[in-house]
């Protein structure tokens, strides 16, 4: 019961604006015969939309056209209740018109497979229902028709099919386009969070390089305990932990050859423009800073392709999370009088330099905030070290951000990476890396 009341509703309601587009129209060739707007947007419907009963559609459409074209003759009329009745008559043949369109219709439509074989089909359709339409009017209205109006409803038939055929091409474009466009989002996210797994994953990889350090010097520690032969405990003490350090460097390998699995099956490696790159990080930033009185400005420079973009995009957002950290300190350091006249500024800028040997690409990502002290300038690339405090919680940032971005630039793509900074004034980073490294 109820999905044959929503059948009925439907079919009423796309009648419904079908009819209302039929007052759209032009009045040519015969008195009270109008082209209309009407039957484009019903075959639209028909084309895009699965309509069960599209005959009952058709009928309902042209009954809604005649009445409401009889009800406005009514209005026009001076609201005299027997134009009504004449209007009724003399509309009646548009309900012939939609029902032979949508006759024709349904015979063609198994074949009409294209938006350029509905082009050739629609001309058919109204075609021979205008035909139709123009035969009742002359035996029941007995309206003159000449060779003249025949000819005037092909040329017709091809402007309304015409019509037809450019709004479905330009709304399967933009679909298209949509398409593209949220296809390009969702990889975006994806590299994003490929990105920042890739440097989990090469934090793991120092992780081992330790691991397989302290092991070596286990092994060398018992060989010497070994030597003395005084106490047999610490030589076994020393084999246990030796083993506990290989089964730990083994779970850490299987845990990272599991991520970097995850990472190359969601993500395949393609050439990226440095542009998206600087868009993307430019997205997640301005989400990240929406509530905040932060701005980032982003010079992109010279545009180029490359397959370094994770490298790229963990770089760039580390840097610009500290930058973030370190004005958000500031401001709640500052005192309200200057917190009323102080914004927070991001700037990160690309440009080209030139080198003895060859081009670099130079990438500048300074701050406004509080800067770094003296003390901490010979720190803040090592690992595990950070001025992140939560003062309600206790708890220290990691502090692997900057470790992150001084091993990627200098190991993995041969660059340099150095800094400046003033205390409650800011901090300048520059990163020089070799146009080879990271260009296709």
């Amino acid at each position: 019961m109820d999905e044959g009341f929503k059948l009925k509703e439907n079919v009423i309601f796309m009648a419904a604006i079908a009819a209302l587009f039929s007052q759209v129209y032009m009045g040519i060739l015969v008195e009270n015969f109008n082209v209309s707007f009407g039957i484009v947007i019903l075959i639209i419907i028909f084309y895009e939309e699965d309509i069960e009963d599209k005959l009952k559609t058709g009928m309902f459409c042209g009954g809604f056209v005649c009445i409401l074209r009889a009800f406005i003759y009514f209005l026009q009329s001076g609201g005299i209740l027997h134009y009504f009745g004449e209007g009724l008559i003399n509309y009646f043949p548009e309900t012939i018109f939609y029902t032979g369109y949508v006759i024709f219709y349904l015979i063609f439509n198994k074949r009409i497979k294209t938006v350029n074989k509905l082009f050739f089909y629609t001309i058919i359709c109204d075609l021979f229902a205008n035909i139709l339409e123009m035969t009742v009017r002359t035996y029941l209205l007995r309206e003159v028709v000449s060779i003249k109006i025949y000819i005037g409803l092909g040329i017709v038939a091809i402007l309304r099919s015409f019509f037809i055929w450019i709004i479905l091409n330009l709304m399967n474009r933009y679909s298209i386009k949509l398409l593209k466009r949220e296809h390009k989002t969702r990889y975006m996210n994806l590299v994003m969070a490929s990105s920042r797994m890739k440097s989990e994953v090469y934090l793991m990889e120092k992780t081992m390089d330790n691991v397989e350090i302290v092991m070596s010097k286990s092994y060398k520690f018992y060989n010497e305990i070994k030597s003395f032969k005084k106490y047999p405990k610490w030589e076994s003490e020393a084999v246990e932990i030796a083993k506990d350090i290989h089964e730990i460097k083994k779970q850490i390998a299987l845990i990272s050859r599991g991520v970097i699995e995850i990472t190359d099956d969601k993500v395949d490696e393609k050439v990226m423009e440095f542009y998206d790159v600087l868009d993307l990080i430019g997205e997640i930033m301005e989400h990240l800073l929406k509530d905040k009185n932060i701005n980032l400005h982003i010079e992109k420079g010279q545009n180029f392709n490359t397959m370094k973009h994770y490298y790229l995009i963990s770089v760039f957002r580390n840097i610009i999370n500290n930058a973030i950290d370190s004005i958000e300190q500031r401001i709640s350091i500052d005192s309200d009088e200057l917190l009323k006249v102080y914004n927070g500024n991001i700037d990160l800028i690309h440009y080209i330099v030139q080198g003895k040997e060859e081009k670099y690409h130079a990438f500048k990502i300074r701050d406004n905030g509080r800067g770094i002290s003296k003390k901490d300038t010979e720190h803040i690339f090592s690992p595990g070290f950070s001025t992140r405090i939560n003062f309600e919680t206790g708890s220290i940032n990691r502090g692997l951000g900057l470790s992150i971005v001084k091993d990627i630039i200098e190991v993995k793509l041969n660059g340099i990476v150095k800094f400046t900074s003033i205390e409650d004034q800011g901090t300048e980073f520059i990163i020089l890396i070799p146009q080879s490294e990271i260009e296709e």
